[in-house]
């Protein structure tokens, strides 16, 4: 008790100074959320990327992921075999069945659950 009797003491004595700092601090934090308005959500703007999945599990919900995969985003199934994934991606030619750009930005291996 006499630990905090004595922050107390220490905290009276220098509220001025709390005070201060937290007008400031407050100030602050309110004029960075004025600057930063809704004025930022008008640029956003989705974008397709390029998408290869291998399906091991072949499940339901396996093609269920894809199918909402490629609403959103161009997909390309390739084999799960190791070497032929990393075949196709080395020579860009994962997505070349749809014109679409021929280098994926990301592979999706869905694992098979047992």
């Amino acid at each position: 008790m006499t630990v905090f009797k004595g922050y107390l003491k220490i905290l009276k004595k220098n509220l001025g100074m709390l005070l201060i700092y937290l007008v400031i601090f407050f100030a602050i934090a309110i004029a960075l959320q004025a600057s930063a308005r809704k004025e930022h959500l008008g640029t956003f703007e989705k974008t397709r990327i390029n998408v290869a999945v291998a399906d091991r599990d072949q499940s339901e919900l396996s093609r269920g992921l894809i199918r909402y995969l490629s609403t959103i985003h161009n997909v390309s199934e390739i084999s799960s075999e190791p070497s032929v994934m990393q075949e196709k991606i080395f020579t860009r030619h994962v997505l070349k069945r749809k014109n679409l750009s021929p280098s994926p930005k990301s592979l999706v291996l869905i694992p098979l659950f047992t």
